[in-house]
């Protein structure tokens, strides 16, 4: 996880990494990561692309600050998981309020405790999904279904460039139907599309929500949608263990429970 921030925020910057370490999480920050003779802006790149999550702090001076927006912009062409936190008193620009329009923005200057649990929460999230198959720590049932959906993922992937191509994987026990979508896009990448019988506006508990808003959903018209290249195993793993996440952590599916495949391939 890295925690980006203004020189003038090197106190509460140093103040959440060290709360979250005893939390047991991985922190990257800038100014006690890089070593002596490395490049600092690659030394930043690099850091980015190694982490899974992205904590960008905001303050009056933050959201002023050239190298915090660089940092924001790589972490979201790298599809991270961004947590956007307030450690001061701030009004966001018409830039910023679009950047964090689809983020939980939590309050570390409010309630600190709270804002602790709150990242904790999210990053503990992030890590189920992240397992990969032949974890010790996965059990047979939850490989098995990663294998499942690899399955699927790969043959749309090869099904020959057509954007009509679908495969769906729908939860058939629940009462809410809950359902996944993957389309084949003209460039190679998939659109990964989910909704249930629980409506975005108002049968979904703020829980939910948030758990979809911490795997990177985004919501649309229909419900939540996302677009995902998948260019080589470790991001065919991660996309497999995205569908299977969300129907146990979003929609509570039990991974004992029949998920249905149909297709158009």
């Amino acid at each position: 996880m890295q925690l980006p921030h203004s020189r003038k925020n090197q106190a509460v910057a140093n103040d959440i990494a060290n709360q979250l370490r005893l939390l047991k999480h991985d922190v990257w920050i800038d100014t006690s990561s890089i070593v002596a003779g490395q490049q600092w802006d690659e030394s930043i790149a690099e850091g980015i692309k190694a982490q899974a999550a992205f904590i960008t702090l905001l303050s009056p001076d933050s959201v002023k600050s050239t190298e915090v927006k660089n940092e924001l912009n790589m972490a979201l062409s790298e599809r991270k998981t961004i947590i956007p936190v307030f450690v001061a008193k701030v009004i966001l620009d018409n830039e910023w309020q679009y950047k964090l329009s689809r983020l939980q923005l939590l309050n570390y200057e409010v309630d600190p405790e709270k804002c602790i649990a709150d990242i904790h929460h999210a990053l503990t999230l992030l890590d189920e999904v992240l397992f990969l198959p032949g974890d010790e720590v996965t059990d047979t049932l939850m490989n098995e279904q990663i294998r499942i959906f690899t399955f699927w993922i790969r043959r749309l992937i090869h099904s020959g460039g057509n954007s009509e191509h679908w495969v769906r994987f729908t939860g058939t026990v629940s009462n809410n139907k809950p359902q996944i979508i993957l389309q084949r896009n003209q460039g190679g990448s998939l659109t990964f599309r989910t909704s249930s019988g629980l409506t975005r506006d108002s049968g979904m508990s703020a829980a939910q929500k948030q758990q979809l808003a911490m795997l990177q959903w985004q919501p649309d018209a229909d419900g939540y949608v996302q677009v995902i290249d998948i260019d080589d195993e470790a991001s065919l793993n991660k996309a497999a263990n995205l569908i299977l996440i969300t129907f146990i952590l979003a929609y509570g599916v039990d991974p004992d429970e029949s998920i249905q495949v149909s297709h158009a391939l």
